[in-house]
């Protein structure tokens, strides 16, 4: 978590020493059949596979992020990490190597909103995932596909006469029916929508 952080005040040189020793302290709890990767960046993966001796890959995680918290000495600094974990199976969720790391890091953006800790793939997250994918493909052709419209509230003064209107946009997805503004929206924004919307509601 914040990794970004040591590479921007104290340089990459300090950053890439810090990654060593984490790689050092993933290496430590892993078992010899297990596989340890830095994947991307500050990202790493441990792929266990099933064993009689693997225990619940809940106490794993919680293992790892214990260890990973621990204190960072690199002369002359000190440093204070906590890392996000994501667990997933195959093939209990997932059908291939690829989609297993898709739903792990999905996983992992749920422990992020908590930090120093970890989540284990469900149900719940995937049809979170599965819903917020269909919404953004469905929101890149709805203004297109006429499903945007705007809706008015009037504003009234204190004797009830109405003195303006607050325009509120609303969207009726043919696929996916009717989506409330407060969905859609946060949505549009992470997508790099919201200009093209914003355009459209103007």
């Amino acid at each position: 978590d914040n990794f970004k952080n040591i590479n921007d005040n104290y340089g990459h040189n300090y950053g890439n020493m810090v990654l060593i020793e984490i790689s050092k302290r993933l290496l430590e709890i892993s078992r010899e059949q297990d596989v340890v990767v830095r994947y991307n960046g500050d990202e790493f993966l441990i792929f266990m596979p099933h064993s009689e001796n693997l225990i619940e890959p809940s106490l794993i995680a919680c293992k790892l992020v214990s260890k990973l918290s621990q204190l960072y000495t690199i002369e002359p600094y000190q440093f204070l990490l906590s890392a996000s974990i994501g667990v997933a199976s195959f093939p209990q969720d997932a059908k291939s190597v690829e989609e297993c790391i898709k739903f792990a890091n999905i996983a992992m953006s749920e422990a992020k909103k908590r930090q120093n800790s970890y989540y284990v793939f469900d149900s719940f997250i995937k049809n979170v995932f599965l819903e917020i994918s269909n919404i953004e493909n469905e929101l890149q052709t709805a203004i297109e596909n006429g499903e945007i419209y705007m809706v008015y509230q009037p504003q009234l003064t204190s004797k009830r006469i109405v003195y303006g209107v607050e325009a509120l946009v609303r969207w009726e997805s043919a696929k996916l029916g009717f989506i409330p503004p407060d969905k859609f929206i946060r949505i549009a924004e992470n997508i790099g929508f919201i200009q093209k919307l914003g355009s459209y509601i103007m």
